[in-house]
């Protein structure tokens, strides 16, 4: 039998408040917006507030089984693949991460509106927590 490395702790994530273990896992298909018309709804009916480098919009999730989900929409204009990946894994955790202060299910669609190359963690989290605030999403 093979022995496996145990598994690498938790990340920290700092925050004003504190320092917190930063959420890990995937974020599943639930989770996401995933076609068309869900992005569609969210893109007519949402709420925008604008930030340095993201946008977020948020529709109130109507559905029978009804959660926070979250839609990325992160155009080339933003940079290379690479960079664009790391942008919106930067934004799934940061989701995840303010997923349980959510007062309501919304759907969030966050875009970004400029490259960003040197983001951390914690500069995502804390200008989606802004956005958050500004669209008075938080309980």
């Amino acid at each position: 039998m093979i022995a496996l490395p145990p598994s690498p702790p938790a990340p920290k994530l700092s925050t004003p408040q504190g320092e917190t273990l930063a959420p890990r896992g995937t974020l599943g298909r639930h989770n996401r917006l995933q076609n068309k018309p869900d992005f569609d709804t969210a893109f007519q009916r949402g709420r925008r507030a604008q930030g340095r480098h993201l946008n977020l919009i948020a529709c109130l999730n109507r559905g029978p089984r009804a959660i926070p989900r979250l839609g990325l929409a992160v155009a080339k204009g933003v940079g290379h693949s690479p960079a664009r990946a790391r942008l919106r894994r930067l934004a799934r955790e940061a989701f995840r991460a303010l997923r349980p202060s959510l007062q309501r299910p919304f759907d969030l669609v966050v875009t970004a509106r400029q490259p960003w190359p040197n983001a951390q963690l914690l500069d995502v989290v804390e200008e989606l927590l802004f956005l958050s605030q500004k669209l008075r999403l938080l309980g």
